[in-house]
């Protein structure tokens, strides 16, 4: 009996790994689009840090939504 408890405390922590997870890449997302929103709303000189970091946000933020809303119904759903 007790095995089994052990068990179904492993999984769930795994569970809830993946639940955090995702909520941190839905948050990353969220702020990837507003970074991008900011960045194409400025009109003075840009650094070009500034304007390397927003292309990675155009290409990276789509897959950060997805990964992490796939990742926290992965969460719900193995737990």
């Amino acid at each position: 009996m007790e095995f089994e408890d052990a068990e179904f405390d492993l999984n769930w922590m795994k569970a809830k790994n993946f639940i955090i997870v995702g909520i941190v890449l839905l948050f990353l997302g969220i702020s990837m689009l507003l970074f991008i929103a900011a960045t194409f709303s400025y009109m003075g000189d840009h650094w070009r840090t500034v304007s390397i970091i927003g292309e990675y946000c155009i290409l990276l933020f789509i897959p950060a939504l997805i990964i992490g809303g796939a990742s926290i119904i992965f969460g719900l759903v193995k737990r």
